[in-house]
């Protein structure tokens, strides 16, 4: 039927209080309209009044305070969503920055790979242009080597061709008969 727990409980001891006091308060004021009390019956009886008064400004107090902690709660709950909604909003922008500095990353990493091709092609062409100049001037070095065997032959004729014209000119030639 009743639990232990619910009759100790602060709620039904409140419930208890106030039936007790309506009911010594009607006995004693049915004593003092009788007049049936004596000095002592009726110092019990403000004594019960000043209980219930105290009881009373205990509950409006409390009632103040549940009051004050009810506004509290909503103040808290409040601020508790504006910032699950801040953190919500900050974790978004979190994502954007990210996925901003993915892309801006994988652009970078595009165009250096391209600049690293193009590097590549740009020194096999220098190297390709520099073998053909190497090539180039090995031909020219064996044209000038050949030109110059070429020219001295053409110089030694020219030297033996001096030396019989300065032979013939010393000495003239003999007449023939």
């Amino acid at each position: 039927m009743w639990e232990w727990d619910d009759l100790l409980s602060w709620h039904n001891w409140n419930k208890l209080f106030w039936a007790l006091f309506i009911v010594i308060g009607i006995i004693l004021i049915a004593g003092a309209v009788a007049g049936v009390l004596s000095l002592v019956e009726i110092l019990i009886a403000f004594m019960v009044i000043a209980i219930g008064a105290e009881k009373l400004g205990e509950e409006i107090s409390d009632k103040k305070l549940q009051e004050e902690q009810g506004k509290i709660n909503r103040d808290l709950i409040f601020i508790s969503r504006w910032l699950e909604n801040n953190n919500v909003f900050t974790r978004q922008m979190k994502d954007r920055h990210e996925q901003r500095f993915f892309k801006l990353d994988n652009k970078r990493a595009d165009i250096e790979k391209k600049h690293e091709l193009g590097y590549r092609e740009l020194a096999k062409k220098i190297l390709d242009v520099e073998n053909r100049m190497n090539e180039v001037s090995r031909a020219l070095l064996q044209e000038i080597k050949s030109m110059d065997r070429d020219r001295k032959s053409e110089l030694r004729k020219l030297g033996d061709r001096i030396t019989k014209l300065k032979s013939r000119v010393l000495r003239p030639p003999k007449k023939r008969k």
